[in-house]
């Protein structure tokens, strides 16, 4: 007689993929549309061959030697591994090659510092510098975008477009 039926773990999702990628891949790969599954369908089997390399190989992603490579745990990359291979290769997409970002807090000014202090400082009070709109860029990006922020405030769609225009250009 069995007492447990068996059970397969849930196939990975679209949301877990964007959830895991927001944590650990946009911060530094900011390829304009990483939030399209055409964008990583295209660079599947890159992807799949960074996941998996072991810690200490060169070109494993998140690079192991970073913050980011140490949070990532295996169930993360499994989840990744697993949707990956579910979904169909495209045209190849451009692989990113990095961006300068800027290593030092360097306050925020002009226009930037204005819609900051409109719209995002009261639940964001870390955003005062550079370092924090860069390090996030590809976040605010989609964020801001797609209408998920700022919260409770409307933001004008001249302020919108500004607002991405700055941040675009960091």
């Amino acid at each position: 007689m069995r007492l447990f039926a068996d059970v397969s773990p849930k196939a990975a999702t679209w949301d877990d993929v964007t959830l895991i990628s927001e944590r650990f891949c946009v911060s530094c790969h900011l390829d304009d549309g990483y939030e399209t599954q055409a964008t990583w369908s295209g660079l599947k089997d890159s992807m799949i061959k960074r996941l998996k390399l072991g810690e200490t190989e060169a070109g494993t992603m998140p690079p192991s030697e970073t913050k980011l490579g140490k949070e990532m745990g295996s169930n993360d990359k499994t989840v990744m591994l697993s949707w990956l291979t579910t979904i169909q290769a495209t045209t190849p997409s451009k692989i990113p090659t990095g961006t300068s970002s800027p290593t030092t807090a360097v306050p925020i000014a002009g226009d930037l510092k204005s819609l900051n202090d409109m719209y995002c400082k009261s639940c964001h009070s870390d955003a005062v510098n550079t370092l924090f709109w860069s390090s996030k860029k590809a976040l605010i990006i989609s964020k801001v975008s797609n209408g998920a922020m700022p919260k409770g405030t409307a933001m004008t769609d001249a302020d919108k477009r500004k607002l991405l225009a700055i941040v675009s250009a960091l």
